[in-house]
């Protein structure tokens, strides 16, 4: 399978959140950005 054709569910940002980044850092996709876990 081309994992270029797999449409991937954006990572939900939880109320618990700290906003550290680190959850972006260590992402193995990349998924996550910064920017969004910084909102």
């Amino acid at each position: 399978e081309n994992v270029e054709n797999v449409e991937r569910e954006k990572p939900q940002i939880l109320d618990n959140c700290s906003g550290c980044g680190l959850c972006a850092e260590i992402c193995p996709s990349g998924a996550i950005k910064t920017e969004e876990v910084l909102r």
